[in-house]
């Protein structure tokens, strides 16, 4: 971890900019084509919500800004961050926050997130803790990660205490839809992200995508990380 000297930072214009306000936050919601991750987790046996949890948390710890936090002595850049994701209980209409560790591969993760949601799920209703799972972990080095499974959502807007140095990025979705979106669905961000590799390969046939909003602190985070993020998520699920 390191803190940020605001003086010399290169986006002090936009933090001073955007400080101004009493409301610094945006969100911008987007498709993803999911087809590859969910045949990985079918594969390998394991959750395909906790393997997109993992999935998001290693593409935006990627990305500098994402790990951005601000305190009361000024900006962090941390070193790493974890994800923090809705869960229910079975047969619950009640959810949970379980936090887990962003640790070893997608397989050990997700191992690691299914006992930890096992040992939540021991718990009697007297016993259950609204937020459980690596207790270690501070709350602003997470990811607050959510999932609506029962609809095919076209955006999401986060909950949050009317606080501007909130700086913990969200990222939602809801369930995943099968359709062919056409080859030209995705726009060819590589060019302007100057990121190395072929162009995004053509979509054909029936794939499943799901909806994506990311949600942040304008401060911190621009559209162009957005679309950095969306684009490196993308290229991740496809070469699994």
């Amino acid at each position: 971890m390191r803190k940020i000297d605001i003086a010399t930072w290169s986006r002090r214009p936009q933090w001073e900019h955007f400080s101004k306000m009493n409301f610094p936050f945006y969100h911008v919601s987007f498709y993803i084509d999911v087809t590859q991750a969910y045949s990985y987790a079918k594969l390998h046996g394991v959750s395909f919500y906790h393997t997109i949890c993992y999935l998001v948390s290693v593409t935006m710890n990627d990305i500098e800004n994402f790990r951005y936090r601000i305190r009361e002595d000024g900006v962090y850049l941390l070193d790493k961050c974890h994800p923090s994701f809705t869960v229910l209980q079975p047969g619950s209409s009640e959810f949970q926050i379980l936090t887990c560790r962003l640790d070893g591969s997608i397989e050990e993760f997700c191992r690691h997130a299914s006992d930890l949601w096992d040992n939540m799920c021991k718990a009697s209703p007297d016993e259950r803790q609204f937020i459980g799972g690596d207790s270690d972990v501070p709350e602003e080095e997470c990811y607050f990660l959510s999932c609506l499974p029962w609809l095919d959502t076209t955006g999401m807007c986060s909950e949050r205490t009317l606080d501007a140095t909130d700086s913990v990025p969200r990222v939602s979705w809801g369930r995943y839809t099968r359709m062919d979106r056409g080859d030209n669905y995705i726009p060819k961000l590589k060019d302007w992200l100057g990121l190395q590799g072929q162009e995004h390969p053509v979509r054909q046939g029936k794939r499943l995508w799901i909806n994506m909003t990311v949600d942040v602190n304008h401060r911190l985070v621009d559209g162009y990380h957005i679309g950095k993020f969306a684009t490196l998520l993308q290229e991740t699920i496809d070469r699994l």
